[in-house]
């Protein structure tokens, strides 16, 4: 009996485990907190592949687009990836040039007991259009839950940003509603 009660709550720990955050290779969507999918400008994409986040940007209308073209688009990085803009804060996964991936990887001196945390060094030089960038340190951090984001540089978190987690069903068509019909 004792063995049947620790094998329930190991199980229960790792459920909760992983139900949090984002799973391996999954897609996640966010918009700004205190907004709607109609009323967002953009929606930040979170990718997890292979122990590494990859964010883009898109606009909810291209997403739903893209959901209403292909039923699997929602659950699948690699055509996630391939749509994205990565512009807003992007990071890019890329297959014919590996050398190039840059993803967040997770930062076990940020993550507390609330809230777990990714983070990208940028080494900084000369960019596609000749302007010098400076080192540049990103975060993000996701509640354990996976519900809640935030966004910020190093030396700049009094501008974070912050974001809630669009469920995957939102971005799919909806049936018209025929009520009128009735009455």
């Amino acid at each position: 009996m004792k063995r049947l009660l620790l094998f329930f709550a190991v199980l229960i720990g790792f459920s909760g485990i992983v139900s949090a955050q984002i799973g391996y290779n999954d897609v996640q969507f966010y918009v700004e907190a205190g907004k709607g999918l109609d009323s967002a400008g953009y929606v930040v994409i979170v990718i997890s592949e292979n122990g590494e986040l990859f964010i883009g940007d898109r606009w909810p209308s291209q997403i739903k687009e893209s959901v209403k073209n292909d039923g699997q688009y929602l659950n699948s990085p690699q055509k996630v990836f391939s749509s994205i803009s990565g512009f807003a804060w992007g990071t890019f996964r890329n297959t014919n040039y590996p050398s190039m991936n840059k993803g967040f990887k997770k930062d076990y001196n940020l993550t507390t007991s609330s809230k777990t945390v990714y983070t990208l060094k940028e080494s900084g030089g000369t960019n596609a259009w000749g302007q010098y960038t400076a080192p540049t340190v990103y975060h993000l951090a996701f509640s354990n839950d996976g519900k809640s984001l935030i966004k910020w540089e190093d030396g700049e978190s009094e501008y974070r940003s912050y974001f809630i987690r669009v469920e995957k069903e939102e971005f799919k068509p909806k049936a018209d509603n025929l009520d009128f019909l009735y009455e």
